[in-house]
């Protein structure tokens, strides 16, 4: 179905005065510029010709306070240029990150799935630099090496394999290259911070070559009028939920309002890379860390000078059964974390086939004030009607049934995404429903994690997602992970640190898009309880709320329902805002 033609208008008009930006000069020869947009799915590769009309060279952006936006940008050259340079301009107190946008040769279906293709290996753009140089791509041969000595060293080079130790990336975006006849992309990473006055700046991303200015883009940001809060979950503290019965297996359970808890968006490192600096890097990208037990005493550290309320702690995140939990170790982990001055502490309890010992060792970590989770399924949603007392634990959908059929994040033998019915089953025990991502991130396609992860995985009603791991762990520079599986890894390791991937940027905007989406429906939901004050309020309100319904994540394009929201949160807040004066 079709999104109501009234809303249409609206829309069209507040994102065309969100992005109206001056008409710009071309770049001067022998490049040409232009924006690009990697979260529709279309890659930007070496052969990639200069979109046909193009004549001006310009970026947009449009963003709230207090989140990173980011936008792509191409340059092509008529002749070839040795050392180029780019630097982003005007933009006063934002922080900014300029990368290249490195393509290299991967498995024929890197951009399409975790499948192996036995075919010729293709050129993906995928890796994000600062330093061109540390990933040579070799077209004869179909293949690359990754540079092992440190810069100011003579340069080393290796092919990949289980063994390679990448050397650091640059610490900003170092001279490139570009041949004749060749696209090159890069991504800019824009930090809007909370006090960041509201307004248009007009900037500029200027490109040299050997010290000669080749001209420059023109860069516009947009910031609206208001700074974006943390996400919550869709379908959360509904006025109309309270006391509705929701039956399952056994036992009926009556939906809790009040309910109210942060979207959550955890992710899983190996316990050798979690750092401060780590730590600090998937904050700035929205999502929490899982600390490992015997890292609790450093937690604090771990988490910066002001560390969350929330923390995850687990071993290691393997949805299959093993042996029974050991409660009394659970809880004292448990018991330590509150110690240490986390007010909520959310302890991993692994599934086991003795559902009695699963459920004295969810008690255990429950009893100390903490939380306990697992992965679920039917069977324990029983258990946790019958048995356990509501509020039950934090659980994690399984990605895979026990007998291996995929099941795409949802627990109920369903093929495809749940849909509101299970999520207001869990609801009723007052628990978070999560999407939990196992078999897909072999993905490289950024379109694919910001679309599933954001888009959908709000919209579909789950209370957030879990990445049980961000580095392949046997070999995350190969491209192999098994005989069929390619490798699954959204930041690639280097000595001390990691290079980003497009695919993880996709990872951060569905960050940004959930918190964008709950913004509409918050405010949305206010506007409408306004009806005493002014029915033109509540009118607005049921529209914005009508436009969430309407969307359809798995066919509307990011960039576009992103740019939708915002024009709604722009709206809706201005009208709150007066009318509360």
């Amino acid at each position: 179905m079709k999104k109501p033609k009234a809303l249409l208008p609206l829309l069209a008009l507040a994102a065309t005065s969100l992005v109206a930006a001056p008409a710009t000069p071309p770049l001067n020869q022998p490049l040409t510029g232009w924006q690009t947009w990697p979260s529709s799915g279309i890659r930007t590769l070496p052969a990639t010709p200069t979109p046909e009309g193009v004549t001006n060279a310009a970026v947009a952006i449009v963003a709230p306070r207090g989140a990173t936006v980011s936008a792509t940008f191409a340059l092509r050259a008529s002749a070839p240029l040795t050392a180029v340079s780019v630097a982003v301009e005007g933009l006063d107190g934002l922080k900014t990150d300029l990368r290249l946008v490195k393509c290299w040769y991967q498995d024929a279906n890197a951009w399409f799935t975790m499948r192996r293709g036995m075919g010729e290996p293709v050129l993906v753009p995928e890796l994000l630099l600062h330093d061109d140089s540390l990933v040579q791509v070799d077209a004869a041969s179909k293949s690359n090496r990754l540079r092992t000595s440190p810069a100011g060293q003579p340069a080393q080079y290796a092919p990949p394999s289980p063994d390679v130790v990448v050397a650091d990336d640059a610490a900003s975006l170092l001279p490139f290259p570009v041949a004749e006849g060749e696209t090159r992309e890069l991504h800019l990473l824009v930090d809007v911070p909370a006090s960041a006055p509201a307004g248009l700046l007009n900037g500029k991303i200027a490109v040299s070559a050997g010290g000669k200015a080749l001209g420059h883009l023109d860069l516009a940001v947009r910031i609206i009028d208001f700074t974006l809060p943390t996400a919550y979950g869709r379908f959360l503290d509904s006025k109309y939920d309270d006391g509705k019965k929701v039956v399952s297996g056994r036992s009926p359970a009556a939906v809790k309002s009040g309910y109210n808890d942060p979207f959550a968006t955890v992710a899983a490192l190996p316990p050798d890379r979690l750092t401060p600096a780590t730590c600090a890097f998937l904050a700035s990208c929205g999502l929490a860390p899982v600390i490992p037990p015997a890292r609790l005493g450093d937690a604090a550290a771990l988490l910066g000078a002001k560390p969350p309320a929330m923390v995850w702690i687990a071993d290691a995140l393997d949805p299959a059964d093993g042996p029974a939990p050991d409660a009394a170790a659970l809880a004292a982990t448990a018991k330590k974390a509150l110690a240490a001055g986390f007010a909520d502490p959310r302890v991993f309890v692994r599934s086991c086939a003795d559902r009695k010992a699963l459920a004295d060792a969810l008690d255990a970590v429950d009893a100390t004030g903490a939380r306990a989770w697992a992965f679920a399924e039917e069977e324990l949603y029983g258990l946790a009607a019958d048995v356990i007392a509501a509020p039950m634990r934090w659980g994690l959908p399984l990605e895979n049934a026990p007998d291996g059929r995929p099941m795409m994040g949802d627990p109920y033998g369903f093929t495809e995404y749940s849909d509101t019915r299970q999520v207001d089953r869990w609801h009723a025990l007052g628990t978070p429903y999560y999407l939990c991502v196992k078999t897909d991130a072999g993905i490289e396609n950024p379109a694919f994690w910001r679309r599933r992860l954001g888009m959908e995985c709000y919209w579909l009603g789950y209370d957030g997602f879990i990445l049980p791991s961000l580095v392949e762990p046997k070999a995350p520079w190969t491209d192999v992970s098994s005989p069929t599986t390619r490798s699954r890894t959204f930041l690639y390791p280097t000595k001390t640190g990691f290079v980003p991937t497009l695919a993880w940027e996709g990872v951060r905007d569905a960050v940004v898009d959930a918190r964008c989406l709950s913004a509409v429906t918050r405010l949305g939901m206010e506007a409408r309880y306004l009806a005493h004050v002014d029915i033109k309020i509540a009118i607005e309100g049921r529209k914005a709320l009508s436009w969430v319904e309407w969307i359809r994540p798995k066919t509307d394009e990011p960039d576009t329902v992103r740019l939708d929201a915002l024009a709604w949160i722009d709206r809706l807040a201005t009208i709150l805002r007066k009318a509360v004066k």
